[in-house]
């Protein structure tokens, strides 16, 4: 991959490193608007896994509209993506109710009685529901990416969330 020319071609200084601009700058390119992100770019070694990255990605945010998870399931639509955590009785109880959902899907409501992910607390499915362009979903994963990037992450910001909210 000719880092280089890519840089150039895109507008910015082309130093041959694939960092947080030039990252930026590609998947705003890709999605044709801007995007920003902030984060090492240590994985993106090959034109594989930085295309791996902007499609899963993109596809995760909605083409980098959403940065957290969308939870406004119906009942029957709870249902289907959660088979193993919603029942009837459950999937009518949080019907429309984001919070809910995520409490059923995510935290201690689940019809097996118990968190996934590391949320064990009322509240934790909700409060570490996917956010990020990774929708990082879960207590534990909220710390591993904390201990990994030696960074603090909790429900209240999310890792790699332009604005979280």
């Amino acid at each position: 991959m000719d880092i280089k020319r890519i840089q150039s071609k895109l507008g910015l200084v082309a130093d041959g490193v694939l960092g947080p601009k030039t990252f930026s700058a590609i998947a705003s390119y890709a999605v044709g608007r801007p995007v920003s992100f902030n984060f090492t770019s240590a994985y993106f070694t090959t034109p594989d896994r930085l295309a791996d990255f902007i499609g899963q990605t993109g596809h995760e945010t909605g083409n980098y509209t959403r940065f957290n998870e969308n939870l406004n399931y119906s009942a029957a639509q709870a249902l289907n993506t959660w088979p193993a955590h919603f029942n009837n009785a459950l999937a009518q109880w949080a019907d429309r109710n984001p919070e809910r959902i995520a409490e059923v899907a995510y935290g201690i409501k689940s019809r097996q009685g118990k968190g996934r992910m590391g949320n064990t607390q009322p509240g934790d499915g909700w409060k570490y529901r996917g956010r990020g362009a990774l929708q990082l979903t879960g207590k534990a994963n909220y710390a591993a990416y904390s201990k990994k990037f030696n960074s603090h992450c909790s429900g209240d910001a999310a890792p790699i969330t332009p604005n979280p909210s």
